[in-house]
């Protein structure tokens, strides 16, 4: 791999169950990714997409915003316990 062409990143994955959570304003860079604990309209919790940085191509994002409507507000946010 080019130097020139490695970007920095990092995947965060939440604990649910942990006795200290994880800071969620840590590496919130254009290229990271954040999968937290969310809570759906029906009030099921579920594990999903809680921040993508701003610089993630299209074609690798992991946030479906139709996803995110059909399980949502009716804004098309996710009721999360964290953002």
């Amino acid at each position: 791999m080019t130097p020139a062409f490695a970007v920095p990143r990092v995947i965060v994955w939440h604990n649910a169950v942990a006795r200290i959570p994880f800071l969620t304003n840590l590496f919130r860079g254009p290229y990271d990714t954040h999968f937290g604990i969310v809570r759906v309209e029906d009030g099921e919790v579920e594990q999903d997409v809680t921040y993508e940085g701003s610089d993630i191509p299209n074609r690798l994002r992991l946030s479906n915003p139709v996803r995110r409507m059909r399980r949502g507000n009716q804004n098309g946010s996710l009721v999360g316990l964290e953002h």
